[in-house]
């Protein structure tokens, strides 16, 4: 037979309780907060919007290639002196067609916001001077130059900080519950009654100390 539980006792269970699930709160908190502040690195994004103009319609996954190739990239990082390899600075860079159009946007994530929008602007003119080698792409003209957030796209505190506050209260309150779930301790004669299966006869009051000495 299963073990019935009884909320009014996981109630009190949780009350007595409280200052551990506040404490989780706080100290879950307080490290979130020096990660996103002191060890997370910001991340800005650019974006430039490209006009590609070719004759070939069904090549744009093809450019979207070339642009984060290591040919166009090595060249980026060459002309601005960058110290990442192109492997690495291939993950920051995304490029996709805006649908139903002939243009190209392509996103630079980087942890410095000026060096993001030079990092786009500068893919710009090898990525056509490759193109054109490649797919003789007629030309590749700038619609929008790169500008990029002024506030880190990785780091939102307010976000953040719902989730950690989230995730504090879940897990205290699971661990609580387990803890809560495998107490053995007898606390009433009906838990007596329930575990053993005793009846129970007479109960003994507790005595405070206080009242032994008047005694």
């Amino acid at each position: 037979m299963e073990e019935e539980i009884d909320l009014k006792e996981l109630f009190f269970y949780f009350r007595d309780r409280i200052l551990w699930v506040f404490l989780a709160v706080v100290l879950c908190l307080v490290v979130g907060n020096i990660y996103l502040v002191f060890i997370k690195t910001p991340m800005y994004r650019a974006t430039t919007t490209v006009l590609v103009s070719n004759d070939t319609k069904n090549l744009w996954s093809s450019y979207a290639q070339v642009v984060r190739s290591s040919s166009v990239l090595d060249s980026v990082i060459d002309q601005l002196s960058l110290t990442e390899k192109s492997s690495s600075l291939k993950n920051q860079v995304e490029a996709s067609q805006i649908l139903n159009t002939e243009m190209m946007k392509i996103t630079v994530s980087y942890r410095d916001p000026k060096k993001a929008a030079e990092i786009a602007d500068e893919i710009v003119p090898i990525f056509l001077k490759e193109s054109q080698k490649l797919y003789k792409v007629k030309n590749v003209t700038v619609v929008e130059k790169a500008v990029a957030d002024s506030k880190p796209y990785n780091i939102q505190f307010m976000k953040t900080n719902l989730i950690f506050l989230i995730s504090a209260l879940a897990l205290s309150l699971g661990i609580i519950f387990v803890l809560f779930y495998f107490d053995t301790t007898v606390k009433s004669s009906d838990d007596v009654e329930t575990r053993l299966g005793l009846p129970v006869i007479g109960i003994v009051p507790a005595v405070e100390e206080s009242e032994k000495r008047e005694r």
